[in-house]
């Protein structure tokens, strides 16, 4: 099955697409909390996992189709990791710097995680990364 991807952080630029992919369904995870599926982006040949309320089928005419909607996705950017944090000064959110591992592209760049443009702050791999180093105070109320 195919699928298209609701990003986790909804871009600010009005025309882009409010959808990613489409991506190949490859695996299925069965978890209490949700099903998670593991799928492969067309375009990057890469393979990541989301949860079943980010997803929805994708329907096709022809393989032309695929390619050309897969294509579309290079104009945005995913966090594919967070390898590493620092202050700059105090430990606070906007001292936060995040070195950031983006999809597609091969050398990570440092972020301030308060950095509205990046969103960072709304990011489930972000989240996932700042709990696991005991920063989970970082993360906004409204996704705890």
């Amino acid at each position: 099955s195919y699928v298209l991807v609701k990003p986790e952080v909804e871009s600010t630029n009005k025309l882009a697409p409010p959808w990613l992919g489409p991506y190949l369904v490859t695996e299925r995870f069965e978890r209490r909390e949700g099903d998670i599926y593991r799928c492969l982006h067309l375009s990057t040949n890469r393979e990541f996992d989301f949860r079943v309320d980010r997803i929805n089928p994708f329907y096709f005419d022809d393989e032309a189709t695929l390619q050309r909607t897969a294509a579309l996705d290079k104009q945005e950017y995913e966090v594919e990791a967070v390898l590493n944090h620092h202050f700059d000064g105090a430990h606070s959110a906007n001292t936060l710097h995040l070195e950031i591992k983006w999809i597609g592209y091969d050398k990570p760049e440092w972020q301030p995680f308060n950095d509205t443009a990046t969103g960072l702050k709304e990011v489930g791999i972000v989240h996932e990364y700042l709990r696991s180093k005991k920063l989970a105070r970082f993360i906004p109320a409204r996704f705890k």
